[in-house]
């Protein structure tokens, strides 16, 4: 994989954490729908000001533990969990200024992984793919050494594999609709504990969204609601970039690590569309992330 799209998906993944922490949490459809009406896909404030204290262009508190990722990474080159760790742990200082989500205060509690099975770790791997001489079964070690350190979920560690490795699949050759349909098809069984949601998504990709919402499609945190969404959205707007991320945001619910993956899976085929370049342009931390990347 060349080293710039593996930047340009790592910037995509901030970036598209920014834009989605606009509607996350909102648990209102119609608010977002009309919301993204209004402004498109730029930037805005949180609308759930219930949880979200922080302004347009700021990352989420997944964006955070995304950055600590790509900090570690930078300094060894190499995933190493414990050095991780470290910079992770000093993220959770008192005047930390934003939410704090369920699996980081039990992970901080009991110094090891929670058994939430949220989506969010999955949606920060990206900096994992900075490491030299990186073949499939060391990704699939890292992620999963580095899912473990907040979610001892084997639902989450096996969709975080199977994200890397249809990630390293997009990377390699350009598939068309019924190559996709039949690739993930041939290796949902390798994930026998997320099989089910692999087969939820390819059997609901040719409804609308609109139709998908009003099944009613589950939409929280949980893998077994945002995986499947994570993965329709994908087949269904792949080659429409921009509904792509509108529709993400409507869906509501933990639109932050759907973006950040859907970001990942579209910027690793080298497609890097305008309105993610401007994304990263504008977030706050972008020199800061643009310092950690170009040290590769």
């Amino acid at each position: 994989m060349k080293l710039e799209i593996i930047k340009n998906m790592i910037r995509g993944s901030f970036g598209a954490d920014a834009f989605a922490l606009g509607y996350h949490w909102t648990y209102d459809p119609n608010l977002n729908y009309q919301t993204i009406t209004k402004n498109g896909l730029n930037y805005i404030s949180p609308l759930a000001k219930k949880y979200h204290s922080r302004g347009k262009g700021e990352l989420s508190l997944y964006g955070d533990q995304n950055l600590a990722l790509l900090e570690s990474m930078t300094l060894n080159k190499k995933f190493l969990p414990k050095e991780f760790y470290k910079i992770w742990k000093g993220i959770w200082k008192p005047d930390y200024n934003e939410w704090i989500d369920q699996a980081t205060r039990v992970t901080l509690e009991i110094g090891r992984g929670s058994s939430s099975n949220d989506l969010s770790p999955v949606g920060r791997i990206s900096p994992l793919f900075l490491e030299e001489n990186l073949d499939i079964k060391k990704l699939d070690k890292n992620i999963e050494d580095y899912i473990k350190i907040t979610h001892d979920s084997i639902e989450v560690i096996e969709f975080g594999k199977f994200i890397g490795n249809l990630i390293v699949k997009l990377s390699e050759e350009k598939l068309d609709d019924l190559q996709l349909f039949n690739h993930l098809n041939s290796v949902k069984k390798k994930y026998p504990n997320i099989e089910k949601y692999i087969d939820i998504a390819m059997e609901i990709q040719d409804k609308a969204p609109e139709d998908v919402i009003n099944i009613p499609f589950p939409t929280s945190c949980e893998i077994d609601a945002s995986g499947p969404l994570t993965i329709y959205l994908f087949l269904k707007f792949r080659k429409n970039y921009e509904e792509l991320f509108e529709w993400n945001a409507i869906f509501d619910g933990d639109t932050c690590s759907r973006a950040s993956i859907l970001a990942m899976l579209l910027c690793v085929q080298g497609i890097y569309p305008e309105f993610i370049k401007n994304w990263f342009q504008l977030l706050k931390r972008k020199d800061e992330i643009e310092e950690y990347i170009n040290k590769f």
